[in-house]
């Protein structure tokens, strides 16, 4: 019985929590501001269509306006796009792309033949009783639950309070007589009850609206899906590209570098135990150099390994492996982790890598005084900021770092942006998708 009560009890919070919780009201703004969107898009829908067949015989106007109701759809279809992933932290892939060709009948003959668009033109059709529907459920539960709760302490919020009753009636001793308290009562019971079922109501109609948008906006066409096949198939060259040129940068460096620097090392080791036994006073200058060249060597492998996933990393997460990447870098660096949660072990990675490289060039290039390091959760992705107040003018073309890093961003379906004017600051902002 306690277990059960301790239950009930946490249900309970979780569902008054719910009723003050963004989500929840973005989600009922969704379900309102949808309706008449959904009026408007079907008119246009409608029109266009209409207006492209009608206009088709009079010296071909039909055609051009025909390409206008593509555009028109396109843009419509993006900014819903861009509402549902800002609202209701949802992506929703919008199919229909702008026809191929040159001329505007050949356009015009694309356009006609994509599924995507006929399917646009349904989601329009069969979204707006939706719509209507989903709006009157989300006013019920919500004002309905209001409306309950003020009925049953101002009784002439009732229907029909001030109409004469006879004196003996149902009606009358519910409203005014002794069976009045027990009235409010069942109201108070009937509004708290459609009040916390609210916040799930208005989940679930948001839902379909987003199962529909994503059956009929986000379905691609096979020409489409060809054209995804050789973005990935682009996107995972680009990647064995970047692990190829990290691994040649490796061994050059390891060649040229910390293996030359061991040798030295060795040698230098070799001389002063020939010469320990029979004078140790030259060998100690022997053994200071030696013991430079060691610090050196390390020094040397730890720039190498920089970018590689290190231990801390594994272990404690993105905060603490950041955190200790910072503290080696000779520009003050601030960092302000945002994750109630931890990305997925490849996410982290890349992330990493990418902090530890724009470090790196901050370091090296911008003349900076501080960097800023800014990590944070954006739904369903993992934003990276990296800022400095250097000279700007980064470039990612060339072959540069930052072109490396954004083929390691496009290997995940993620994007990187750089904002660097001359005279600064430099911008990195890094959204790596997560699937959280």
């Amino acid at each position: 019985m306690i277990e059960q009560a301790m239950a009930w009890r946490s249900r309970l919070g979780r569902e008054a929590r719910a009723l003050v919780s963004t989500d929840t009201w973005r989600r009922t703004l969704h379900l309102l501001v949808v309706t008449p969107w959904a009026v408007l898009m079907t008119v246009l829908s409608v029109l266009g269509l209409v207006l492209s067949a009608a206009l088709l015989p009079v010296l071909l106007l039909g055609v051009p306006t025909f390409l206008g109701y593509g555009t028109a759809l396109r843009c419509c279809a993006r900014l819903e796009a861009r509402w549902c992933h800002l609202v209701l932290g949802v992506r929703v892939p919008t199919a229909l792309r702008a026809p191929a060709g040159t001329g505007w009948a050949q356009r015009a003959g694309h356009l006609v033949l994509d599924s995507t668009l006929w399917r646009a033109v349904a989601y329009h059709l069969l979204r707006l009783p939706l719509a209507l529907s989903t709006a009157l459920l989300t006013l019920i539960a919500w004002g309905g639950g209001a409306w309950l709760l003020i009925a049953a302490t101002h009784p002439p919020a009732w229907p029909f309070a001030d109409t004469p009753l006879p004196g003996d009636s149902t009606a009358h001793a519910l409203l005014h007589g002794p069976l009045r308290p027990v009235t409010a009562a069942l109201l108070v019971t009937g509004g708290v009850a459609l009040l916390i079922a609210a916040p799930t109501v208005v989940r679930a109609l948001a839902l379909v609206h987003v199962s529909l948008a994503r059956t009929l906006l986000g379905w691609a066409s096979t020409r489409q899906l060809r054209a995804r096949v050789r973005e990935v198939e682009q996107r995972r060259a680009e990647v064995v590209r970047a692990a190829e040129a990290e691994r040649r940068r490796i061994e050059r460096d390891l060649h040229d570098g910390a293996q030359q620097r061991l040798i030295h090392l060795v040698l230098t080791l070799g001389m002063v135990r020939h010469q320990f036994a029979d004078d140790p006073v030259r060998a100690a200058p022997l053994l200071a150099t030696a013991h430079q060249e060691a610090k050196q060597a390390i020094v040397e492998l730890r720039d190498l390994t920089r970018g590689l996933h290190p231990p801390v990393l594994a272990d404690r997460g993105l905060d603490a492996a950041l955190s200790a990447l910072a503290a080696r870098s000779p520009v003050p660096v601030t960092i302000d982790v945002r994750l109630d949660r931890r990305p997925p072990r490849l996410i982290e990675s890349i992330a990493y890598f990418m902090v530890a490289e724009a470090l790196s060039n901050t370091a090296k290039h911008a003349q900076a005084t501080r960097a800023q390091i800014h990590l944070a959760a954006r739904r369903d992705a993992l934003l990276i900021r990296v800022t400095d107040d250097g000279v700007g003018g980064a470039d990612t073309s060339g072959g540069s770092g930052l072109a490396g890093l954004a083929e390691r961003a496009h290997g995940v379906d993620g994007d990187l942006t750089v904002h660097s004017p001359a005279g600064g600051p430099t911008v990195l902002t890094m959204e790596l998708p997560c699937g959280w």
